[in-house]
């Protein structure tokens, strides 16, 4: 099943060929996906980390020494033209879709 930005990349030719990273352009940490969860759930703020612990970020984990993920999709916005749904919106939505499996499996 090909995605919608898979379309955009062919219908554009001076995307073809190039490798582009497809993400909001936004830095965001673990913390901030953290904050989004306990908006979401409430029932499940006790259980989630309440500041970031940057000495885990390191090169041997992968993660970034500020605590900051960034990715530069400045490339894919301006060949594609493509329009992010907020952070706090993709973040609520995938970890909607992990509580359904979660239901569906029986493990919730």
């Amino acid at each position: 099943m090909e995605t919608d930005r898979g379309c955009k990349k062919k219908e554009k030719p001076e995307a073809g060929g190039k490798r582009l990273q497809i993400t909001n352009p936004k830095p965001f940490s673990n913390l901030d996906v953290t904050k989004v969860l306990a908006a979401r759930y409430p029932e499940r703020a006790g259980v989630l980390p309440t500041k970031l612990d940057t000495t885990k970020y390191d090169e041997k984990t992968g993660l970034p020494k500020e605590g900051l993920f960034e990715i530069d999709a400045s490339q894919a916005n301006k060949l594609l033209g493509l329009k992010y749904k907020p952070f706090d919106v993709s973040v609520g939505e995938l970890f909607d879709s992990l509580r359904e499996l979660e239901v569906k499996e029986g493990k919730l």
